[in-house]
């Protein structure tokens, strides 16, 4: 079957994300390199060119590092030329309300209280952490890009004394060589990755039966 062409421009976080999207559609698809496009004078004038000539379909991850780099192009190009959107097969196509609706509505049928949180500020994810040792049994962390940075993290997690469960919405071993550390998963019980939103459900299961096991 022939693959479906898109006239718009695709342009997308990484190469992993460019590799998955040249399997489903035949479209011109531009790797920003992450941050990387900040700096590179060029490669933002040949994205202004490419959206006044075809339009651009801007793919980025639903995290902290994705909003800055999607605003980021957005603000460089001009008005009406971007559609943003996110990579289906990765993360689909709900929200983070969306996502606490479900965490919350699962946890419940469980009989398990849970709190959502969420921030891009390094600091206020250690603080709540650190907030969550006299709070609650244990923690489920998605670091996002921190995963791979923050060590500061990785000790706000080994300080507390809370099992903790680590996700990830995509399968970052098969993503970007700097995606394949996690700081964060050195202090974690178990990780979930390329589950989607199913990796929350299956995390809180299984943190569920941890805490169990080691209570009885």
């Amino acid at each position: 079957m022939a693959k479906p062409k898109v006239k718009e421009v695709i342009v997308v976080e990484g190469r992993y994300d460019k590799n998955t999207l040249s399997q489903v559609v035949d479209a011109v698809i531009v790797e920003l390199g992450g941050f990387a496009v900040f700096n590179d004078k060029e490669k933002q004038a040949f994205l202004r060119k490419l959206a006044k000539e075809r339009g651009i379909i801007l793919f980025t991850d639903p995290d902290g590092a994705g909003f800055v780099i999607r605003n980021r192009v957005k603000g460089n190009i001009p008005e009406g030329r971007v559609l943003q959107a996110y990579v289906p097969d990765i993360y689909g196509k709900e929200d983070y309300a969306a996502l606490c609706a479900r965490i919350y509505e699962h946890a419940q049928s469980r009989g398990v209280a849970v709190e959502c949180f969420q921030s891009n500020h390094e600091g206020a994810i250690i603080d709540a952490i650190q907030e969550a040792d006299t709070a609650f049994d244990g923690i489920v962390i998605n670091p996002a890009a921190y995963t791979h940075t923050s060590v500061a993290i990785l000790d706000a997690l080994k300080a507390v004394a809370l099992p903790a469960v680590e996700v990830h919405l995509s399968d970052v071993s098969a993503r970007e060589r700097f995606r394949q550390i996690s700081y964060a998963g050195m202090a974690c019980v178990k990780t979930y990755m390329g589950l989607g939103f199913e990796g929350y459900r299956q995390a809180i299961l299984y943190l569920k039966q941890y805490l169990e096991e080691a209570n009885a």
